[in-house]
């Protein structure tokens, strides 16, 4: 799959994802609003599932033959191998959603042969969307204008990582061997998407978390060179490796010193 057919599949998808983001907005503000709670005591709404189902079938009628895994959706089992999915989180933030937030997103990513390709994020409450793959990284804005966005490829002194259930050992390690101090969470964006607006320079987790929630960003950070998480072994984490989670997941600028891979590492064993 070449740069022509990724751009041409995200300006198909372009004007379903804008129509379904005001749906989303009008939902929350109807009526029939409904929240539930899910089996992990996380919310869910009655526009989760219809985001879910009408992107579901979206998916599957635009592409035909296509896996398509969506967070709410009951079936997540396919071929271990597969050679294309489309990971869908339907609203990304519930939490905020729930409370009214802006803070809310639709988050569609392609995965080709296991490793993110293309992933398109898109916040409806200022009509904004994060597009990347291949080498190609933007954003659009409600009035369609493009802007090329660039990740430091540099690891400087300093520098900050976002850190999701990284123990304190780890923390403190990090510190002390390569200067490394852990960033805030970044409350408007989804947080690996940070060094493309200068407000961290990597992102590390070590709690288990859902293809869903790692294509998408995980696409557009590999599209600016960044590097995506490999095993100690330098095999690639695969989101096609028959499940739908992984235990730990990085996003780094290549030019991050081995040594700290190799720590993270060590405490993931």
């Amino acid at each position: 799959m070449d740069i022509n057919e990724f751009e041409s599949r995200f300006n198909l998808l372009k004007p379903h994802i804008r129509k379904a983001g005001e749906k989303i907005i009008q939902m929350r503000e109807a009526p029939d609003f409904q929240v539930t709670k899910k089996t992990d005591d996380s919310p869910v709404t009655n526009a989760d599932f219809w985001s879910n189902e009408y992107f579901t079938k979206l998916l599957q009628k635009s592409f035909p033959g296509e896996i398509v895994i969506g967070e709410e959706s009951e079936d997540k089992e396919y071929p271990e191998g597969a050679e294309v999915i489309w990971y869908l989180d339907p609203i990304d933030g519930t939490k905020n959603y729930v409370k009214g937030s802006d803070h809310f997103y639709i988050l569609i990513g392609l995965s080709i042969d296991g490793m993110p390709a293309l992933g398109i994020m898109y916040k409806p409450m200022i009509g904004q969307f994060v597009v990347g793959y291949e080498d190609s990284v933007y954003s659009i804005d409600k009035s369609d204008n493009r802007t090329t966005l660039r990740a430091d490829q540099t690891f400087p002194s300093g520098a900050t990582l976002i850190m999701k259930r990284v123990n304190q050992e780890l923390r403190e390690a990090l510190k002390k061997e390569f200067g490394i101090e852990r960033h805030r969470y970044i409350r408007d964006m989804i947080d690996m998407l940070g060094p493309l607006y200068g407000e961290s320079n990597g992102y590390i987790t070590m709690r288990r978390t859902a293809f869903w929630d790692l294509c998408t960003p995980a696409a557009i950070m590999k599209a600016t060179g960044y590097e995506i998480a490999h095993n100690h072994n330098h095999s690639p984490i695969l989101f096609n490796d028959g499940d739908y989670e992984t235990d730990y997941f990085y996003s780094l600028p290549p030019s991050i010193p081995e040594g700290v891979k190799k720590l993270l590492f060590q405490y993931l064993e």
